[in-house]
């Protein structure tokens, strides 16, 4: 029998398949990211507390039940102090590409009760906290999503700041593009304090960059499909400031950009797998 060497064009065609294919099983790729992060005059009692982040879940009809219980059963597994999401825990409609499927997409407020039946088995000791996304508040404001989170024991700390239990001050800070951050909250806490800020645009970074922070944030997603210039994707609020993932100095402050557990788009990610980050908070020295 002949055989038939495949020619460079199939080769590329196979090639091309199987990248897509991978494409679509990296989502459910989920790992954990563990760091310590030192802050100067960390509380005494905050020194060791464990605090995971979710970040751009995009609860929506590209997400699967099975792919979100996997996301929040890791979380329980992980035994956080602390739980914090940094935005996006859902799509907004025109996120759904191509465009003929956005008339089948649920409301957002569906999607965002179906998180909360999921997030209700976290049960972190010094609680969890969340700040919007520019997807959470581009078809309403935040406050329906909010509302239903609250079920689950999730608290909005857009635009607000408390102090844990443990001591060490949590600020949130509202969207950057959708939402309307109110920088004076950081008054509440002095710049020299340990303080742990999230904001789920990392450009805010810029505005603490004198601030003895931990800043948590999210929206890029990481990048979503890594591939050369020109076809890798950068996103529109990445370009100016080059925060994409993972770790960044702003003056004082440290920026950690989470790659995130969801997709928009179409539900694909390539060499950017889906994150949770769990950082051991440690005291060091004078600020």
């Amino acid at each position: 029998r002949e055989n038939f060497p495949m020619n460079a064009r199939q080769i590329l065609g196979f090639c091309g398949f199987a990248a897509l294919g991978y494409a679509f099983c990296e989502p459910f790729r989920l790992r954990v990211r563990e760091w310590d992060v030192s802050l100067p005059d960390l509380p005494a009692s905050a020194h060791g507390t464990r605090v995971l982040q979710i970040s751009d879940i995009h609860a929506g009809m590209y997400l699967s039940r099975v792919l979100l219980r996997k996301i929040v059963a890791l979380a329980n597994a992980q035994n956080a102090d602390l739980v914090v999401l940094t935005g996006d825990m859902v799509s907004r409609r025109n996120a759904y590409h191509p465009p003929f499927v956005r008339p089948l997409a649920r409301p957002v407020t569906d999607y965002a009760q179906d998180l909360a039946r999921e997030l209700e088995i976290l049960k972190p000791k010094l609680g969890m906290f969340a700040v919007a996304g520019n997807h959470d508040v581009w078809e309403s404001d935040f406050g329906p999503i909010a509302g239903i989170l609250a079920r689950a024991g999730v608290q909005n700390l857009n635009n607000r700041a408390v102090i844990l239990s443990n001591g060490l001050p949590l600020l949130g800070l509202d969207d950057l593009r959708g939402g309307f951050p109110d920088l004076s909250v950081l008054k509440s806490v002095e710049k020299t304090a340990a303080q742990l800020v999230l904001s789920h645009n990392p450009r805010l970074a810029l505005a603490l960059s004198g601030r003895n922070a931990l800043v948590l944030s999210g929206h890029t997603h990481g990048g979503q499909v890594a591939l050369p210039a020109p076809f890798g994707r950068t996103p529109v609020d990445a370009q100016s400031s080059h925060f994409k993932r993972g770790f960044y100095r702003v003056g004082a402050a440290q920026l950690y950009v989470c790659s995130g557990v969801g997709s928009i788009a179409i539900p694909v990610r390539f060499g950017v797998l889906p994150e949770l980050a769990v950082f051991t908070l440690r005291r060091s020295g004078n600020f």
